[in-house]
């Protein structure tokens, strides 16, 4: 168990990866400093908006929808540029 950024994190793994290598890697990995986000003051956000749907769907279609980019490079061209995952 640790608490990072304002979360507590927990791996149930009885020989647990290096959190240092898994977690704060893929935020380097993405942002290019584990720092970077210390500008974010994560642990003083709060949610600005919230608005609920009742939607008629398997969630898991929803989420699948919302966490897709196929369309990101045609249509937010600007957006994969500054994302490591699509940027050229």
């Amino acid at each position: 168990i640790r608490e990072y950024l304002g979360y507590v994190w927990v791996c149930l793994a009885e020989e647990p990866p290096s959190f240092e290598e898994d977690v704060m890697g893929a935020i380097e990995e993405r942002l290019g400093d584990v720092h970077a986000v210390d500008g974010y003051d994560v642990a003083n956000l709060k949610v600005g908006r919230r608005i609920r749907y009742d939607v008629k769907a398997n969630w898991k279609l929803i989420i699948e929808n919302f966490m897709e980019c196929y369309h990101c490079a045609t249509i937010h061209p600007e957006l994969t540029e500054v994302l490591p995952e699509f940027a050229d």
